[in-house]
């Protein structure tokens, strides 16, 4: 390489140096001093309060859950009837 491109090269280099560590170097921000908030209070009562909410669109909801059974297929025969006593001896486990 010739003199010249070495410079131009590093000349670069140390232009997006600078720039990459001007952009990411995080910010000093002055502390704010810690004002005083105002507080109010009031009393707690109890009472009713209907809640009331029409509208129209959607719902969805925070948390949903799947019910799935643990051993998959199709129950092809009962072994029992409705309302018979069933005994120890009959159980299938």
């Amino acid at each position: 390489m010739t003199p010249t491109r070495t410079l131009v090269l590093s000349a670069v280099l140390l232009a997006g140096g600078y720039a990459a560590w001007h952009f990411t170097r995080p910010r000093d921000t002055p502390t704010a001093e810690a004002t005083p908030v105002p507080v109010s209070t009031a009393v707690a009562k109890q009472e009713s309060v209907p809640v009331y909410l029409r509208t129209i669109g959607n719902v969805r909801a925070l948390n949903a859950v799947e019910i799935r059974p643990q051993v998959g297929g199709v129950l092809l025969d009962v072994r029992s009837r409705r309302g018979a006593k069933s005994r120890r001896a009959r159980c299938s486990r």
